[in-house]
């Protein structure tokens, strides 16, 4: 899609879904591999932290490796954001 000429998704809505769908920034933005590999880790750190949370621990903190993950591919998904609105010098 970065190169096709079509016509590009405003900014907002690019981070919108990469708030409620993981991965779909990167796609979004023309990186499919980069946001199945984030999706990737998710999986993988969500397990690990699932199992090997205590009993007590809550929902989220079982999930907390996952979440993590997801919190930085959101934060990926505005750096690239910013860095295709920036002209290069």
């Amino acid at each position: 899609m970065a190169g096709s000429g079509a016509r590009r998704l405003p900014s907002w809505l690019i981070l919108l879904s990469a708030l409620l769908v993981p991965g779909s920034g990167h796609v979004l933005l023309g990186r499919p591999n980069r946001g199945l590999v984030m999706l990737f880790w998710m999986v993988i750190f969500g397990y690990v932290t699932f199992r090997l949370a205590p009993q007590q621990a809550g929902f989220i903190g079982k999930i907390s490796g996952g979440a993590a993950v997801w919190a930085l591919s959101v934060v990926d998904v505005a750096r690239m954001l910013g860095a295709k609105s920036r002209p290069r010098i």
